[in-house]
């Protein structure tokens, strides 16, 4: 998980504990912290609490990858042949 993503979790709970986050979000102070510290990903409906909670709004931002070389020479090959 990405370390600017664990900080942004961190700066939203603000000053409230890590047990009480997780009581608001119906979760275990167990399984918050492992969302926090990157060892798991939260699901989407978590991340929706965590929105409510904290007043903020939740963006999923589907973007697609740029192709790689061979890809690209690939698509290349075909718009030549066109």
């Amino acid at each position: 998980m990405d370390l600017a993503y664990r900080e942004r979790l961190k700066k939203m709970r603000g000053t409230k504990t890590v047990t009480k986050f997780a009581e608001e979000l119906g979760m275990t102070k167990s399984n918050y912290s492992k969302i926090e510290l990157g060892r798991t990903n939260a699901s989407i409906t978590t991340l929706q609490r965590i929105a409510k909670i904290t007043n903020s709004t939740l963006v999923v931002d589907l973007v697609p990858n740029e192709p790689n070389e061979s890809e690209q020479l690939e698509l290349e090959i075909e718009k030549d042949k066109q």
